[in-house]
């Protein structure tokens, strides 16, 4: 059996673009986005997950 919060991630076919909403919020790099995306740095990494995590802690019902 998997945790909810994995399945929902996973299996969400409405998820926000997390990476683009970070973008727009200034935590990541505009540069990051799009066919020659620079590497997210540590921080961006953490940011994005970060958003996602918080997603769904508080959505998690609607993925399911």
């Amino acid at each position: 059996m998997m945790p909810i919060r994995p399945y929902v991630t996973k299996n969400d076919t409405l998820k926000p673009d997390f990476l683009q909403e970070c973008v727009n919020d200034g935590t990541v790099r505009y540069t990051c986005v799009g066919p020659d995306a620079e590497k997210l740095t540590d921080e961006e990494h953490d940011a994005v997950i970060s958003r996602t995590e918080r997603y769904y802690t508080e959505n998690w019902h609607r993925a399911l």
